[in-house]
Formats: structure tokens, C-alpha cells, sequence
């Protein structure tokens, strides 16, 4: 799969690409972020960037500078969300739903200004677009 292109985003997908039940056994533990329960998903119509030109045009929005210095001058606050470190499902998987307790989303980084969510980002993406690896 291409890294940064859009993907589907379903529990039957992520056990496909995955395998299921991936997270599950507790032999690994995260090294930041969390996963989201039902109660906790706020971000139901939080917009997802999954591509270069599409982070490019959030940031025209966002008004924050072509190089990212200082993005709190423009009331910009991030978390990171999500447990897994892999790109498999794409920006808000598992920030835009709920996952079983069996399966763990993937780390996004979830943008917010003047307090609200405006967008998430798949933290691995956000990787390969700065090493230029990715579209």
C-alpha cells in the first residue's frame, strides 16, 4: 500500500491488513498516546489529512507559517492520539470512531485551535512526507 494515500478505514480492513486482535495480548506497551473509548471519541467530523496537498491547504487555514515555527501565535495546540505507530489505516482511525478493545488506533496527531479540534493527522505519514518518501 502506498504510504499517505487515502485507505479505508473499517475494523475489517485494519484485521485484514493487521491481523486481528493485533494489541490485544499486552505484550507491548505504547510509548505515548491512548486509545479512545466510546464515551471519550469527540472527534466524530474532525477533518483527516491524508495527503501533502491536503496538510498544505489545512495550514492556509490554519494561518500558521509555511515552515510551522510557532504555531501557537495562531492558537494551535496537538496530542497525540492512538497507541500503534504505523500508517496501515490512515489519518483518524481510531479518533473519528471507537475500536473493540481487541485493536488499538493508530497515533494521529489531532490539531486543535482556540481549543477545538480542526484536524488528525497520521503521526507515521506525517514522517514519511517529511523524509519526502511518501506523496
Amino acid at each position: 500500500m502506498a504510504v499517505g494515500r487515502a485507505t479505508e478505514s473499517s475494523e475489517a480492513h485494519f484485521n485484514r491488513v493487521v491481523g486481528k486482535g493485533r494489541g490485544a495480548s499486552g505484550e507491548r506497551e505504547p510509548t505515548l498516546g491512548e486509545n479512545l473509548t466510546p464515551s471519550q471519541v469527540a472527534y466524530p467530523d474532525i477533518e483527516c489529512v491524508r495527503s501533502r496537498e491536503q496538510l498544505q491547504q489545512l495550514a492556509k487555514r490554519l494561518k500558521v507559517r509555511p515552515d510551522w515555527h510557532e504555531p501557537d501565535e495562531q492558537e494551535l495546540e496537538a496530542k497525540i492520539v492512538g497507541k500503534g505507530f504505523d500508517n496501515a489505516m490512515g489519518s483518524g482511525y481510531g479518533v473519528t470512531e471507537a475500536l473493540p478493545e481487541d485493536q488499538e488506533g493508530e497515533m494521529n496527531v489531532v490539531l486543535f485551535q482556540d481549543g477545538e479540534p480542526c484536524a488528525a493527522i497520521n503521526l507515521a505519514w506525517l514522517l514519511a512526507w517529511a523524509c519526502g518518501t511518501a506523496e
